[in-house]
């Protein structure tokens, strides 16, 4: 089965680097098989990307252990040129801002490939990067992400950029105090609970050159670019729809594959066809998007009966079932294995 939403291990290695410089021991967090993807993916010896949802994971985690809700701010303020692999070299050898900005939308998947959702609106004089999923679960990929262009921006023209706002879907963590500190770090008004989320800033910011622009590097990294574009793991726009639909099914009782092709407009004869194309089953991909979810709350500290209720379960003992069918374990023993 293909993966629907992917990030590369760089973004780990960012993590990874922020807690080093705080002196964080990775045990002191993670469990030991969340040690071992970490170091795969920090060695690069097995592992190029990850699962968005456990990256996901291993965010709140942190944040929970330094009681630090604006986590991906804090993250994202160490970022560097190698962080980026590549796609941070092209964007340097770009001439302005302007080129830096096609060459992040042509190759921004190639660091989460949820960037090929990202649209760029010019609207009179200025300009939006808007992602249109509506209310996104992984609110704090987005706020890294926007810290990190953010960040990276200043470092590409060694100056503040005049932001005019910066919209999340998701709700804000933390109240009036934590909004000050969005509001600080971006220098500009930061909206929760938004239809989209939006990165907003003046036209003429694509005029502004590059730092030590070099074009014959330029055309090397491009082609290095586009290589690893090809290398990626694929990814479906159509799967990732699935997943979002049985994510709202799950919320009504245990999702059915009638139901889901009738969210998604098809019949449910050629639902199941564009799901063999995929080489997955509805149960498999209701199974993905359960354990997704269940990983979630199990870390938020859902009472276990409510989990059962949000996953779609008809009670608390078909999702004990089911959970050991996926881990081997109940989900009562995961929980005790976490203390």
């Amino acid at each position: 089965m293909q993966n629907t939403a992917i990030v590369n291990s760089n973004q780990l290695q960012l993590m990874v680097q922020f807690m080093q410089q705080r002196q964080i021991a990775l045990s002191d967090v993670f469990d030991s098989e969340q040690l071992a993807l970490v170091t795969s993916a920090c060695t690069g010896q097995q592992i190029s990307h990850v699962p968005v949802a456990q990256f996901v994971l291993l965010l709140e985690q942190l944040a929970h252990y330094l009681n630090d809700s604006t986590i991906g701010l804090s993250i994202a303020q160490g970022i560097n040129t190698a962080n980026l692999g590549i796609l941070g070299y092209l964007l340097h050898a770009c001439e302005n801002m302007g080129e830096a900005l096609l060459r992040l939308h042509r190759y921004g998947k190639w660091i989460n490939n949820e960037m090929e959702q990202m649209q760029i609106i010019q609207q009179g004089h200025q300009i939006e990067l808007r992602w249109p999923q509506p209310k996104p679960l992984n609110g704090i990929m987005h706020e890294l992400g926007m810290a990190i262009l953010q960040q990276f921006s200043l470092q590409l023209v060694g100056r503040s950029l005049n932001i005019n706002h910066v919209y999340f879907a998701h709700s804000l963590k933390g109240g009036a105090a934590n909004l000050q500190i969005y509001e600080q770090f971006f220098g500009c008004a930061v909206l929760f609970d938004q239809p989209y989320s939006v990165f907003s800033f003046p036209a003429n910011i694509l005029n502004i050159p590059i730092e030590k622009p070099d074009k014959a590097l330029l055309d090397i990294l491009q082609q290095q670019a586009e290589q690893a574009l090809n290398s990626m793991p694929s990814t479906d726009i159509f799967l990732q729809q699935a997943q979002r639909k049985l994510i709202e099914l799950c919320q009504l009782g245990e999702p059915t594959l009638p139901q889901l092709a009738r969210q998604l407009h098809l019949s449910s004869r050629t639902l199941q066809r564009r799901l063999m194309q995929h080489e997955v089953s509805f149960q498999q991909l209701l199974d993905e998007v359960r354990q997704q979810l269940c990983r979630q709350y199990l870390h938020q500290h859902v009472p276990l009966s409510d989990i059962a209720q949000l996953l779609g379960y008809s009670d608390q003992s078909a999702f004990t079932r089911a959970y050991k069918r996926w881990t081997g374990n109940t989900p009562l023993q995961q929980r005790r294995l976490k203390h």
